[in-house]
């Protein structure tokens, strides 16, 4: 007779066969445009004619015209899923290691509009990649090196795989019938590649553990630290021929002719090493962190900060032509009109990295172009557009108010610090009427600043908050002020702005939104806040119907669990709560019960979002690089033909990520409260942790499994709620 374990085991695998493996990145959403804001960092790169094509991490793939160097300019860019580490050329194609998003084949005959062909599962964490006329090899991190024939571009086939017995592999060198693996544990393997189908090791040189590696001729160079150069002719016997000791570190290594070229930590170095036994710096550039370095015969790419162009026709001499910067990562959002005005922080030619605004024309979802922007020289963490000024809150530079009216020519019209001094930062604003609102730190004050004459700010009230302040949002005569208190204060006379009520709240808040009148049974106050202790957050909806006896009516958990929740952004319409959730998306909950916020939708990117805004059912989501134009089909559903939200299945309808590693989130929906669980199992039945036991009202829940304590392998999430029950197969993979 079968004990009930393995009944339990036996019915579990059966109904994990029939459930296949299934990631939804969206929910009532849907893309309809996207602009590019700038670069992640700079990985590996490779030129061809007049052409370089850059692997960007999170920005993807990005193709500069190089026909004249001295001047590169951005032709197209394909952003792959994940994060891309390298690329290397076949025909018309560009090979693309994207780390976690496995091997793409991306279609570069049009350089303005590179498009995927199709990917091939070469692993989990692809480090490099490189070609030749008939095979492409990949370099995985932990799994080591993948041969995969790409004679018909739309079906690679992977048909040969070398691993030593260790792992972080770093770099690969393609040279003939032989592959150079660099393996930061090992040191560098040659792999003789002649049969495609069966790489065999020659040898390994075990005496370095690098960060890069050139090979030519002869001679492999290996930066790791020092620089090692390696007499590689006979492949069953390398030696090494000279350790040259390089005091700022040597990080990367590329060589041309007689030179080498070597980035390090402080400088860039050329060296003579027509004599290898005897390498001679013969030049130094002030060119620091060069992490990857490409030549041709016409000019070099040097990646770093930004992206450095050198002249190489004389290799001896080598002098800097150009510098291509990118912004380095975008901070807040606001939408006024046709014009969106997005915050970056901007990589500019001189030590001290500038902030600066940038205004993006949107009336054309698919056709977005970027007119203008105005610097300043602190970061913005907040702004807002009101009668044709733009009002800012400028870090260490107080407020700063610029004239948007023409968006192509934004220029500054009055900065003012309501303390006069640089240690006074403005962190959070709002405007309303003639009146900004701005909140400072690191002595957090309230300041009611006249603003009627934008030429002209005058501070008229101010209000000590004592507790660290991060926004304020106006309505009516009560400014609503997050901080580690939730304060209410009347604004109603702007010289005398009076404290009526505040909250003791669990955490910190960091961004506030106002209900409007959809929300039936008062009106309410939406608050991020951020827990000190973990890094998790969520939001409070605090009633302020009565605003001298403000009560909080519930609490509700993000699936969020970055440590960057304090750049997180909020919006309201309609009767929901859009949250730029950081490396979770876009998470959408249904508050019209403000006592049972439920998800209504969400959006995953694999940026990190970092603000919101919404205008009718358009969501304007903005992460560190890009700015998503999204359509939210609820909204419209609501407006035109109210729908019930109450799910009909009981059941997990989606799992992201899967496999997943070590955080995966789970949608579920409950089309009838009631007593729920949710149980995680093992592949051999049994239970390992419980998710959630508890009541649960009717509607559709997100629940982030963190398996961060478990083994690699095959788990099984049961739900139940009565005599119902729903099993999802989820795979770990660490």
């Amino acid at each position: 007779m079968k004990t009930p374990c393995v009944k339990v085991l036996i019915l579990l695998v059966i109904l994990g066969a029939l459930i296949p493996l299934y990631a939804q990145d969206s929910l009532h959403v849907s893309r309809i445009g996207c602009m590019s804001l700038g670069w992640d960092f700079m990985g590996k790169t490779c030129a061809r004619g007049d052409y370089a094509y850059i692997a960007t991490g999170y920005t993807g793939l990005r193709i500069l015209d190089m026909s004249n160097p001295s001047n590169p300019i951005e032709l197209g860019y394909y952003n792959t899923p994940e994060s891309a580490t390298s690329v290397c050329l076949q025909g018309s194609y560009a090979y693309v290691a994207d780390w976690w998003g496995d091997l793409r084949v991306i279609d570069v005959s049009n350089p303005s509009h590179p498009s995927e062909l199709t990917w091939v599962e070469a692993g989990n964490t692809i480090c490099d990649v490189a070609c030749d006329d008939n095979y492409v090899y990949s370099l995985d991190r932990y799994g080591g090196l993948k041969v995969i024939d790409t004679s018909n571009p739309n079906q690679p086939e992977i048909i040969g795989h070398y691993q030593a017995l260790t792992y972080n592999y770093r770099d690969l060198t393609l040279q003939g019938d032989y592959i150079y693996v660099l393996n930061g544990s090992l040191g560098l393997a040659i792999v003789d590649i002649s049969n495609p189908y069966h790489p065999s090791e020659m040898s390994v040189f075990y005496n370095t553990l690098g960060y890069d590696s050139y090979v030519l001729g002869d001679y492999a160079y290996i930066a790791d630290g020092d620089l090692h150069i390696i007499n590689i002719s006979d492949p069953t016997n390398p030696f090494e021929v000279i350790c040259y000791p390089v005091s700022q570190n040597a990080r990367s290594v590329s060589v041309i002719g007689s030179y080498a070229y070597i980035g390090t930590n402080l400088d860039f170095l050329i060296m003579d090493v027509s004599n290898p036994a005897n390498p001679t710096v013969i030049m130094t550039l002030p060119l620091a962190g060069i992490g990857k370095i490409t030549l041709t015969p016409d000019y070099g790419l040097l990646s770093g900060g930004k992206l450095y162009v050198i002249n190489t026709t004389t290799p001896s001499f080598p002098y800097l032509i150009a510098q291509y910067s990118t912004d380095m990562g975008c901070r807040c959002l606001t939408v006024s009109g046709n014009y969106a005005y997005i915050s970056s922080v901007y990589s500019a030619p001189v030590a001290h990295p500038m902030a600066r605004i940038r205004i993006v024309d949107i009336s054309s979802p698919h056709n977005l172009t970027e007119l203008g922007s105005c610097y300043t020289l602190h970061e913005i963490p907040d702004m807002k557009v009101s009668d044709g000024y733009a009002y800012v809150a400028n870090g260490g530079e107080g407020l700063r108010i610029v004239d948007v009216r023409d968006p192509t020519n934004p220029m500054e019209v009055a900065c003012y610090n309501p303390l006069g001094h640089e240690y006074e930062h403005a962190h959070g604003l709002d405007v309303v009427g003639d009146y900004t609102y701005v909140v400072v730190l690191p002595y957090p004050h309230l300041y009611n600043v006249n603003t009627s004459n934008p030429l002209n700010p005058v501070v008229e009230g101010a209000f000590e908050l004592y507790h660290f302040a991060s926004d304020v949002v106006v309505k009516d005569e009560y400014a609503y002020v997050a901080a580690d208190v939730f304060y209410i204060i009347d604004v109603e006379d702007p010289f005398d702005p009076i404290r009526i009520a505040g909250i003791d709240v669990h955490g910190t808040l960091t961004e506030i939104a106002v209900s409007d009148e959809y929300v039936i049974g008062g009106n309410y106050v939406f608050a991020l806040f951020e827990h000190v202790e973990n890094p998790e957050g969520g939001f409070y909806v605090i009633d302020v119907s009565d605003p001298e006896d403000p009560e909080v009516v519930s609490e509700c958990m993000t699936p969020n669990y970055s440590t960057d929740i304090d750049e997180r952004g909020l919006a309201y319409n309609s009767g929901y709560l859009f949250i730029a959730d950081a490396y979770e998306g876009l998470q959408i909950y249904d508050v019209t019960d403000p006592a049972n916020p439920v998800v209504a939708g969400y959006y995953d990117i694999q940026g990190d979002a970092k603000d919101v805004k919404v205008v009718g059912n358009r969501v304007y989501l903005l992460d560190r690089f890009f700015l998503h134009l999204l359509d939210f089909d609820l909204i419209s559903s609501v407006e035109n033909n109210p729908v019930s939200h109450v799910p009909t299945e009981f059941g997990i309808t989606s799992v992201y990520h899967n496999p997943f590693n070590p955080v995966t989130s789970l949608i579920y929906s409950v089309p009838t409260a009631g007593n729920m669980s949710m149980v995680v199992y093992d592949i051999l039945g049994r239970e390992v942790e419980t998710l959630f036991n508890g009541y649960r009202p009717a509607g559709i829940y997100r629940h982030n499994f963190n398996g961060s304590h478990l083994s690699s392998g095959i788990y099984f999430v049961k739900m139940s709620i009565g005599d119902v029950q729903s099993v999802k197969k989820v795979v770990l993979l660490k």
